[in-house]
């Protein structure tokens, strides 16, 4: 599946800060596509939604 996103400056900034996009490439929208799925791999692999993020309720949580 394939979707739109719009990067903007903070999200090429936090690509850039956390090595996964050269400063040279936030113009390059394949480079950036790659660093976002990175990105989203990363975040899919670790603690992913239920990290506090807010993004999903954590165990608990749900009667809250």
């Amino acid at each position: 599946m394939v979707a739109p996103v719009e990067i903007g400056e903070g999200g090429l900034g936090l690509l850039v800060s956390n090595g996964l996009l050269k400063e040279h490439e936030t113009r390059d929208r394949k480079a950036v596509g790659a660093a976002c799925l990175a990105a989203l791999e990363q975040w899919a692999e670790g603690c992913g939604a239920d990290c506090g993020t807010g993004l999903a309720p954590s165990s608990g949580d749900q009667d809250r």
